[in-house]
């Protein structure tokens, strides 16, 4: 935002999706003055005395100058939730309502909540609740068409062995919330490498052109695109490809990004390995590749290191600004020196890529 930087953040002190310690899973936001030198106390976004709220998406509404950050809260309070096929699960940061809140001093002070409907999707139908509630977390969020666009994933109860993946398209200010794609299911990788109930965390770009790329995670070890032409009604799966048209993106069960540079050319968060299951190891060191549009399909070029850390926990649930010729990523580290989950800020020069 015009003189201030903003990196939005979940917290707390306890477990990661877990309130069996009297967790108090928040939604906070530092601001920095100074392009990241330094930055303030923290400011809570949804305080800690609130149910639990988590995958803060901040947007900023340069036209109004207003903070937006729409999140998963914990709207019934639950303290464990119901698994399918039976036993129960303690984490609940992944049930609720889609919510959010604005800041019209850039993120000093917030309004009260207001909480979205989101829509339902037959995979909702599938938990044990017969989808009285639903199971969704996010990881991205885009702006196209003077829309906001989240990156929804679907489960069908928080042990997460069966997700999809939809885009919630939100006017701004919100009104009312449209789930891409339409017809009730969502994204889902084919079955080349044997039938999966894994496809989440998708980070889409969304051309000037109308065409919509998206690119997911699955728990076959190789990242996957969908591709739709008709404003996200619906998407044509495939294997992401490299430059040769023909040879598969290696990727794990682990948070892909994708985004537009300003010449045109494309950048891909990702991590180089054929992982199929949640594996800290296999999101450190993260990777990015540089893509070229062939048609309606992205082509990617070879892996070059972005970052890693000496503990091989884990870098993930990237997000990136471009200020002039700055480029600067903030992702999440569950691996940092001290044993605890914190953030990384990483900055480069666009000639970088």
């Amino acid at each position: 935002m015009p003189g201030v930087l903003a990196c939005v953040y979940t917290t707390s002190a306890y477990q990661e999706g877990s309130s069996s310690a009297g967790g108090d899973q928040h939604i906070a936001i530092k601001r920095s003055t100074d392009g990241g030198a330094t930055w303030g106390s923290e400011i809570d976004v949804e305080p800690s005395s609130s149910n639990t709220a988590s995958w803060g998406m901040p947007y900023y509404d340069a036209d109004n100058d207003k903070l937006y950050v729409f999140y998963t809260y914990n709207i019934d309070g639950l303290t464990s939730t119901d698994k399918v096929g039976g036993g129960t699960t303690v984490r609940v940061d992944v049930v609720g309502t889609l919510s959010y809140r604005t800041s019209d001093d850039k993120g000093l002070t917030w309004s009260a909540r207001t909480d979205l409907s989101l829509p339902s999707s037959n995979i909702d139908s599938r938990n044990a609740y017969s989808g009285a509630k639903q199971f969704f977390w996010m990881q991205d969020v885009k702006a196209a068409n003077g829309k906001v666009y989240l990156s929804i994933n679907k489960a069908a109860d928080a042990g997460l062995t069966d997700t999809e993946g939809f885009f919630a398209e939100i006017d701004i200010p919100p009104t009312t919330v449209n789930l891409l794609p339409s017809g009730g299911d969502g994204l889902r990788a084919d079955d080349t490498f044997g039938s999966t109930t894994i496809t989440e965390e998708t980070s889409a770009i969304f051309h000037s052109d109308g065409l919509i790329s998206a690119f997911a995670r699955t728990d076959k070890g190789r990242l996957t695109e969908f591709w739709s032409t008709d404003g996200g009604a619906t998407f044509t799966a495939d294997w992401a490809r490299l430059s040769d048209g023909t040879s598969y993106v290696p990727h794990p069960r682990a948070s892909p990004f994708v985004c537009e540079l300003p010449d045109g050319r494309f950048f891909l968060w990702t991590y180089n390995k054929y992982g199929t299951t949640f594996s800290g190891a296999d999101r450190d060191p993260v990777w990015y590749r540089i893509g070229v549009r062939s048609g309606n399909r992205i082509l990617w070029g070879v892996h070059h290191m972005l970052t890693f850390t000496a503990t091989q926990n884990g870098i993930a649930y990237p997000s990136l600004v471009i200020d002039g010729t700055n480029v600067l990523i903030a992702a999440s580290d569950k691996g940092t020196v001290s044993g605890l989950y914190g953030a990384k800020l990483l900055t480069f020069d666009l000639s970088d890529f």
